[in-house]
């Protein structure tokens, strides 16, 4: 099925307010309180559900990897925060105990094409996201 972009995010838009509706999952009136990782799935979803009208809160948890949880947190606060919204920020390492952050690790990119890839780049043309297909490769 080819759309053009209003068509797209209309079509998007009504698929997720009917699987709200079906199952119930929350009411007009109430907070949504979405983990955001920086990531284009997770905040796909959180400008999905702002734009259906719902409260939407961030909320992101620092895992204390370095370099990978700077990076996720940045993009996070940055999407939230140019769609006015609050992000709450939930600090792993410090409810844990550990003293040092975990090491870095290598990571390479599945160039995948998804939903919420094409849904980005329809929706949210020309802003830099950090893409949540990374897998730690050995040695």
């Amino acid at each position: 099925m080819a759309l053009c972009r209003e068509d797209f995010l209309a079509f998007v838009l009504n698929r997720v307010q009917q699987t709200i509706d079906r199952y119930k999952l929350f009411a007009p009136r109430e907070k949504v309180l979405v983990a955001v990782s920086g990531g284009k799935d997770s905040l796909a979803l959180f400008d999905i559900l702002q734009r259906l009208g719902y409260a939407v809160e961030g909320l992101y948890i620092d895992m204390g990897i370095d370099g990978f949880s700077q990076r996720g947190h940045e993009a996070a606060e940055a999407f939230v925060a140019k769609r006015e919204a609050p992000l709450h920020l939930h600090p792993l390492r410090e409810e844990m105990g550990a003293r040092d952050r975990l090491p870095v690790a290598k990571t390479s990119v599945l160039a995948v094409r998804d939903d919420e890839e094409i849904y980005h780049e329809q929706v949210c043309p020309g802003e830099r996201l950090y893409g949540p297909r990374h897998r730690p490769q050995p040695g």
